[in-house]
């Protein structure tokens, strides 16, 4: 099985960084986020191109490194779960969840027995085709196979408590555009949704559980670092390529 060096980073209280991809494909995607120096990529299948075809196109280049392919699957469902494991996805990121059954069946199809019940496939992507031991392949699974819950609604905050109470996951992401159109309120941290990210920042980290969170001015970051973030999503594939482009014009002051 291949290393997850980010499943050790988050355990240990570190700080990790990383981004979205949800419209560029290519097979040197592994070693563009390695140059960069990202810990980890969220391969969006969500609201992005990535079904589990091109999945199967980007993840063969991440092996072992330093930056981990996480998946955001479009929906909590087994089947999408179980084959994107198989295909070598480091974690599963769950879209959605409001209910500590969302996380239960979460839990169910990401962890092998006795913690689950994900069926198990040997000598496949994760496995990079090699016949291995199956139970220190299970114990290896069970143990850095990351799953994150997205919080990402009113009806999640309103049952923040219980959820953190169901076992098995691993880190809890807050969705802010999804929170903020929930809330009806601006998604900007100028407003009043960063106070509803702070009080929940300090709930779940209350609790001992990771948080996660996309931000990208640097001071949001700083802030939220101290109240105990520590998986910060900087930028997305399209952002960053835009930002590139736009460059050479500001260079030159070209208006566009």
């Amino acid at each position: 099985m291949m290393k997850n060096i980010l499943t050790q980073k988050i355990r240990k209280g570190l700080p990790v960084y990383g981004g979205f991809v949800s419209e560029l494909v290519t097979p040197e995607m592994a070693t563009l986020l390695e140059a960069a120096g990202y810990d980890f990529v969220i391969f969006d299948g969500e609201h992005g191109v990535y079904d589990l075809q091109k999945i199967r196109e980007v993840l063969p280049g991440f092996r072992g490194e330093t930056c981990t392919p996480l998946v955001r699957i479009p929906l909590n469902r087994v089947d999408l779960m179980q084959q994107t494991l198989d295909l070598g996805a480091g974690g599963i990121m769950v879209p959605g969840v409001e209910s500590p059954e969302d996380i239960v069946a979460a839990v169910s199809a990401v962890r092998f027995p006795p913690q689950g019940t994900r069926g198990l496939s040997l000598s496949r992507p994760h496995t990079c085709f090699k016949s291995v031991p199956r139970d220190t392949f299970l114990l290896e699974a069970n143990a850095n196979t990351l799953l994150i819950i997205q919080v990402e609604s009113r009806k999640a905050l309103s049952c923040l408590d219980a959820l953190l109470e169901v076992p098995g996951f691993d880190m809890v992401f807050i969705g802010c555009a999804d929170l903020s159109l929930s809330l009806n309120i601006e998604n900007s941290f100028s407003g009043p949704l960063l106070e509803t990210v702070r009080e929940t920042v300090m709930k779940i980290h209350q609790k001992g559980v990771p948080v996660g969170i996309n931000a990208h001015d640097p001071a949001i970051v700083h802030e939220l670092q101290t109240r105990g973030v520590s998986f910060f999503s900087l930028s997305t594939d399209t952002r960053a390529f835009l930002n590139g482009l736009r460059l050479p014009l500001a260079a030159l002051d070209v208006a566009r």
